[in-house]
């Protein structure tokens, strides 16, 4: 009983410390770039709240298959070590990325009247207000035979699907909005907003894996409970994504 309970405790201090190392560098990530975005943006008030809208989506990701299965499988006892953690983190990172430069890449080919994409903001605030709750109606789900890579290489290609955003089920149709207003900002100011969602994304990962680490609860008991939590985040997200689009609408 004692080894089994000192082995626990080994894994809950790896499991924090890993958890919160990569916090804060993922933190230090979206502060900088969010730095190098609002010195640059035109409007500071719109920008800084579609990242915290990025930011709430991303953390409702558990709410979907493959947001809630992620975390599973990255927390779970046979996968939860400093590789994978830090390959997932790096994986849903890179992906953000990828989507915030693909973005602000058609919109230099494709560039959208504001007019168009305030009012899509404002109709998508006004839709998540109503159904707080909602998750897109489509997604494409990660291959589980794709397990046989090993843990951390399926893992970080698991992150990186997810991170696009776009690619798995939406956890809000609000995304769809800052996919439009990314084509038509800055390079920076997409790359703060999907950087955030990916924190966002690796938030409810990090808690749940602290957490079953330090209570030795089955980690699908964790995964639930924190999905529990997130699910009244979407009143608040559609308010800071009308405020936006209040701001946008008043600067045009």
């Amino acid at each position: 009983m004692s080894t089994m309970a000192s082995h626990v405790g080994v894994r809950s201090r790896q499991i924090t410390s890993v958890s919160t190392l990569l916090a804060i560098l993922s933190l230090g990530l979206g502060i900088a770039v969010s730095v190098m975005a609002l010195s640059e943006t035109r409007n500071f008030v719109a920008s800084a709240l579609l990242m915290l809208t990025a930011l709430l989506i991303g953390i409702q990701g558990i709410r979907t298959d493959c947001g809630w299965n992620a975390a599973m499988r990255c927390s779970g006892t046979t996968s939860a070590d400093a590789p994978t953690l830090a390959a997932h983190t790096a994986g849903i990172l890179l992906g953000a990325l990828t989507t915030a430069t693909l973005i602000w890449s058609i919109g230099r080919i494709v560039s959208l009247p504001l007019t168009i994409v305030a009012g899509s903001l404002l109709l998508f605030g006004a839709l998540r207000v109503l159904r707080p709750n909602t998750l897109a109606p489509w997604g494409w789900k990660v291959r589980r035979h794709w397990e046989s890579w090993g843990s951390v290489q399926y893992m970080f290609v698991f992150g990186f699907c997810i991170g696009l955003g776009f690619l798995t089920t939406m956890a809000s149709p609000v995304f769809i909005g800052l996919l439009l207003y990314s084509s038509s900002a800055s390079l920076a100011t997409a790359s703060a907003i999907f950087v955030w969602f990916g924190i966002g994304r690796l938030t409810t990962t990090w808690v749940i894996a602290r957490r079953d680490s330090q209570s030795g609860a089955h980690v699908s008991r964790t995964a639930d409970w924190v999905q529990l939590k997130v699910k009244y985040l979407g009143v608040l997200e559609g308010a800071a994504v009308l405020a936006a689009s209040i701001s946008l609408i008043v600067h045009l």
